[in-house]
């Protein structure tokens, strides 16, 4: 099947889901338009979100509710949500630059709680306005913060808790619930430009409207948000070769330090090694040359790339409510969101064996003056040959609708039946322009192979994906051939040849995954009695709630020709969850009592049953109190259980990719001793009597396909804190509390280094010498590859020889222990200067365990390490000790100004990028040794605003926002970019201009 017609076969199958969801949100709004032209009395059931309980009209107990409003998002000043959550310490995104998107690989769009959980083993729910919301399937299943308009958004709640009583899946590390406007009157027009380095970067524009009538509203918003593409050229801080240690001169023949193997050998002209060992040089027609060592290096495609993509979104909203009796109210929703991102990609590297005599011989090869060789290994950049034009985008279509009827029964009880669909149309990885490597294989050595290893018996004409059957194309010629000696300038190479290498079809990736649901709830409400410390509340409720996940890729396999390079993956999986939740609050005592230092006591207890289709059943019960010791002065605690079933993508099978050992990929380093059989793979200089050795010569495989036994992750948390508002003390208030999570069977892939070192994980690595393979020769056969792949789809030939299969599938693998603190502490107060307002919010985490254990089994204590204040034990998100955002704000008449001081800690890098050693313990764990220090990152933001107040203007708004107003550098971290991009940009001041009209 070609790749256009599947493409189209793909895109129709897209279709007519999107469709379907898109159907049901119209009945939706269908139903509310019905509803409009009734005016029913004033009065009617209000519906009320309230993040953490089932109960209307109470707040949620035992718990700290941080909350973001509406000014503080005005503040803030981002072009969107994901701005928002930078800013919230209890968050793990505090001091990205907020562009999930961008090809810095920040978590800018997606949201996690306490640094719990993240990518695969997600452990934060996030809801829009109580409800959950598509989410985009690219491994994660995660919900993209910037679905909702800004303009819309009314102000944000972060519960810390573990709520899977309440809400079921996800809930481990706690909800973050994005709270929506239900009331506007009027007409609203903002526009907003961004500036960064001092050019225009940004545009931000909406409208809202509102009406309200006796009984019913509507408030509708649209938005428009374009942020323009950031080259890396002009973050030259992320420059790898300006890094400490790089020696930059022409003809350097080595570099000193060890931050400078984010470089690589392949250049333009290329970097030749003869006869494929000792040193390499840096190109044919000089002798300056170095070692094979990576500090050696002095290439990069930084230059090519972007730091960011250019981000085009657009998002509409459209809420409803009308009372359709005195005790019946409808309200309903409907939300469309729109993505498209693009960014420059580098054309590719190749790493190959090229010939100088011999069938394989390439015309245009060169040795050094002075040297002979037959052949050499070539290391060889294509953007300069080939010039700009390889780009790579993304984008996602979300469409959400909901509808809930409200019944006052009695004056009492309440019954509530809410219907919600969505979807999320997501494409990602859509690349044209880059070579593919089989192509250029071919016009290199005349074969698919990297080594140009041909094997005796094989066929010359097309090659099977999944064997050793190899393509060829021989003899090489001036015109089939590439040079890779000659720089761009006076490059040999035909127009036919450069053509074939980047031809789309050959080589074109494109991935489209959708996630869908159906969401039916119907919870009851109500008084059940009353005692002496006051009324006995409860809420129960039934929830049906059914997902599919549908997956379509083309993938190159880089084999060579159209017909063996590229094929079609689908997918489609479902699941449907049955729901029964209860949940009671109870006052046990209360003011009138007169109880010393009881003023009030209250708990809450609630519990959930959820029946999965595909992974079994599971409950999940909390507990909750508030201890009103004296006036002002409330002690809270809760303790819960809660789960995150695994995402439906683990159910589609992710592929098998090849690498080789010019390309890198094997498993690295391994330990003699738990690994005998490395001795008889014919590594030189490893012998039974080595520590360790280095399989980087070996050639392999690496399957990441998904693990069919994964279980959902379980957890369980505690909190204990208080709550401080003196009367006394008017202005004053204080939210302190300590936190605990425990996080079992998070879902992950560990790296190959984890698994060799650990017994709990190294049957992850399977080598094959003669006497498991049952032949003369260390290399798998095709049945032994075949039982360790099982169905997943290869996506590249097969080496001629496989020593090694690392296994790098997610599975059940990590587990967490994590604790700490979150303070929110404020004032506000008069003065005949103006009014003033000072708080401060924090997140300390006082320990953070992490171990490594198989299928979800909790490790031993001897294989749990901490991991607080550091950053690269694993490899989704920091964990960064301290987090902290001040504010002193000001108002006085029309003028009003805001200085907030952001604060992310000072932690260890302790990645494999790190220059001191990491530590570890006899087990093989980390021992809190080693890894470069990070410095704190200190950034001061800024934000003015002037409110006219009648004339021309009306009540018109003009607001400056600058953050980072010192224009504060990232601290250094040794890794691909210089610095983190989990916790800190480079983008340095950012200016923003803003006006907001009333009409």
């Amino acid at each position: 099947m070609s790749e256009l017609h599947t493409r189209g076969f793909w895109e129709n199958s897209v279709k007519r889901r999107s469709l379907a969801t898109a159907s049901s949100a119209a009945l939706l709004l269908l139903a509310s338009s019905a509803a409009y032209a009734q005016d029913a009395a004033s009065s009617g059931v209000e519906t009320v979100t309230v993040t953490g309980t089932s109960i209307r009209g109470i707040a949620p107990v035992g718990s700290n509710l941080i909350s973001v409003g509406r000014e503080d998002i005005d503040n803030i000043g981002g072009a969107e949500v994901s701005n928002v959550i930078a800013e919230i310490p209890a968050l793990s995104n505090m001091g990205n630059d907020g562009r999930g998107e961008g090809g810095n690989g920040g978590p800018g769009n997606a949201v996690y709680i306490h640094q719990i959980g993240a990518s695969a083993n997600n452990a934060t729910l996030v809801l829009v306005d109580g409800h959950r919301t598509p989410v985009q399937g690219i491994g994660n299943s995660l919900v993209d913060a910037n679905l909702i308009p800004q303009s819309m958004l009314e102000r944000v709640e972060v519960l810390a808790d573990g709520s899977s009583s309440i809400y079921g899946s996800d809930a481990l590390a706690g909800v973050v619930n994005f709270i929506t406007r239900k009331d506007f009157d009027g007409l609203q027009l903002h526009y907003q430009d961004q500036f960064e380095h001092g050019a225009a970067a940004g545009t931000v524009a909406d409208i809202l409207a509102g009406q309200s009538w006796s009984g019913g509203g509507f408030v509708a918003t649209y938005a428009y948000s374009f942020q323009g593409a950031i080259a890396n050229t002009s973050l030259w801080k992320t420059n790898p070769a300006l890094r400490p240690g790089f020696a930059a001169a022409a003809g350097a023949t080595g570099t000193t330090g060890s931050t400078t193997h984010f470089l690589n050998f392949n250049c333009d002209p290329a970097s030749v090694q003869p006869n494929g060992s000792g040193n390499i040089y840096f190109n044919a027609q000089g002798t300056a040359n170095a070692a094979n060592s990576a500090a050696n290096a002095r290439c990069s495609t930084w230059a090519y790339g972007d730091y960011a993509t250019g981000d085009t979104h657009e998002n509409a909203m459209f809420k409803f409510h009308q009372n359709l009796a005195d005790n019946l109210t409808l309200n309903a929703d409907a939300l469309f969101y729109t993505r498209r991102d693009q960014q420059k990609v580098s054309r590719g590297t190749l790493t190959g064996t090229a010939f100088d005599t011999g069938a394989q011989a390439n015309p245009f090869y060169v040795n050094p003056p002075g040297v002979t060789a037959t052949k050499q290994t070539i290391y060889y950049d294509f953007d300069q040959l080939l010039g700009p034009g390889a780009i790579s985008k993304d984008g996602d279509d979300e469409l959400m609708g909901d509808a809930d009827v409200a019944w006052d029964v009695d004056g009492n009880w309440n019954v509530d039946l809410m219907t919600s669909v969505g979807s999320s149309n997501f494409f990602q990885n859509e690349t044209n322009g880059t070579v593919n490597t089989g192509m250029a294989l071919l016009a290199l050595n005349g074969t698919n192979q990297s080594n140009g290893t041909i094997p005796a018996g094989t066929p010359t004409s097309t090659s099977v994906v999944g064997t050793n059957t190899v393509v060829t194309n021989l003899p090489l010629t001036t015109a089939n051939a590439l040079d890779v000696w000659d720089p761009a300038a006076t490059n040999l190479t035909s127009a036919a040849t450069r053509n074939a290498l980047t031809v789309s079809t050959a080589n074109r990736t494109f991935n489209r995954y959708i996630n869908s649901y159906q969401q039916f709830r119907l919870t009851g409400n109500g008084t059940l009695f009353t005692t002496a410390a006051g009324p006995v509340k409860i809420a129960a409720g039934l929830e049906q709630f059914n997902s599919q996940y549908d997956e379509g890729r083309v993938t190159p396999a880089n084999a060579g020709p159209t017909s063996v390079s590229s094929a079609l993956f689908m997918f489609h999986v479902g699941r449907e969850v049955t729901s029964e939740y209860l949940e009671a609050d109870i006052p046990v005592i209360n003011p009138q009592m007169g109880i010393p230092f009881v003023r009030a006591l209250e708990f809450d207890i609630s519990g959930r049953h959820d029946g999965y289709s595909d992974v079994g059943a599971t409950t999940n019960p909390k507990a909750s109190f508030n201890w009103d010791v004296v006036d002002g002065f409330r002690i809270i605690g809760n303790w819960s259980t809660s789960f995150a079933a695994q995402a439906l993508l683990h159910d589609v099978v992710n592929g098998v990719s090849g690498n080789s050992a010019v390309s890198g990929g094997t498993p690295g380093v391994l330990p003699v001793a738990q690994y005998p059989g490395i001795t008889q793979l014919g590594i030189p200089g490893c012998t039974a009597a080595s520590i360790s050795c280095n399989t980087s010569t070996l050639m392999g495989l690496n399957i990441n396909d998904s693990t069919f036994n994964m279980k959902p992750q379980t957890g369980r948390s505690w909190t204990l804190g208080f709550k401080y508002n003196p009367s006394y003390l008017a202005g004053f208030t204080a939210d302190v509390s300590w936190w605990h999570t425990t996080l079992l069977g998070g879902i992950t892939a560990a790296s190959p280094q984890t698994d060799a070192f650990n017994p709990l994980l190294n049957n992850r690595i399977l080598l094959y010498p003669p006497s498991v393979s049952g032949s003369a020769a260390p290399c798998a056969t095709q049945a032994q590859i075949a039982a360790v792949a099982g169905n997943a789809p290869y996506t590249v030939v097969l080496p001629s020889c496989v020593s090694v299969i690392t296994i790098t599938s997610d599975d059940n693998l990590i587990d967490f222990w994590a604790s700490g603190i979150d303070a929110t502490v404020g004032y506000g107060f008069d003065t005949d200067y103006g009014s003033f307002t000072i708080d401060d919010n924090i997140s300390y985490e006082t320990t953070y365990l992490q171990g490594f254990g198989e299928n979800g089994v909790v490790p031993p204590a001897n294989y749990r390490f901490e991991v607080r204040n550091t950053d690269g034990l694993n490899t989704a998100y920091p964990n960064i000790g301290t987090q902290m955002r001040g504010h002193l704000g000001w108002v006085e008449d029309a003028f009003s100004a805001d200085f907030y001081v952001d604060y992310v800690g000072a932690y260890k890098n302790v990645s494999n990028s790190a220059t001191t050693a990491i530590g570890s313990n006899s087990y093989s764990v980390y021992n809190g040794q080693g890894g470069d220090h990070v410095s704190a990152y200190v950034t001061f933001d800024l934000h003015l605003g002037y409110q006219f107040n009648g004339g021309v203007l009306g009540d018109d708004r003009l607001s400056l926002s600058v953050r980072n107003v010192l224009n504060q550098s990232p601290p250094f971290f040794n890794g691909a970019a210089g610095y983190d991009s989990y916790v800190a940009n480079p983008l340095g001041r950012i200016t923003e201009l803003g006006i907001t009209a009333k009409l």
